[in-house]
């Protein structure tokens, strides 16, 4: 997640799919083109740091890997998910920072 985060900032946002589809061939990808998203940031929350968690809901838009191994993150099928769930980071969770460029 976070490599995409770095090259989201590095090519100064990225495209969608419908302004620039894929096509299976050996060549350079074209980075002049439309950008419908951009960020300039992100920084990292702490594991089991709910405090920060709050905090950076509150201000941007935030984004998580969950573990999804267990049985009970397996066979989810909908509404509010309950059962055991951890966020999948040796250290520290990716979230996504609309101001400035930070990296913790």
């Amino acid at each position: 997640m976070m490599n995409a985060f770095d090259y989201i900032c590095q090519n100064q946002g990225i495209t969608s799919e419908e302004s620039y589809p894929y096509q299976q061939m050996q060549e350079t990808c074209d980075t002049q083109i439309n950008k419908v998203a951009t960020i300039s940031g992100y920084q990292m929350v702490p594991k089991n740091g709910e405090e920060a968690l709050l905090k950076a809901v509150k201000n941007q838009p935030v984004s998580i890997a969950l573990e999804g191994h267990g049985q009970d993150f397996q066979f989810y099928n909908g509404g509010v998910f309950k059962g055991d769930l951890e966020i999948l980071s040796p250290m520290q969770s990716p979230l996504l920072d609309m101001g400035q460029v930070k990296k913790v």
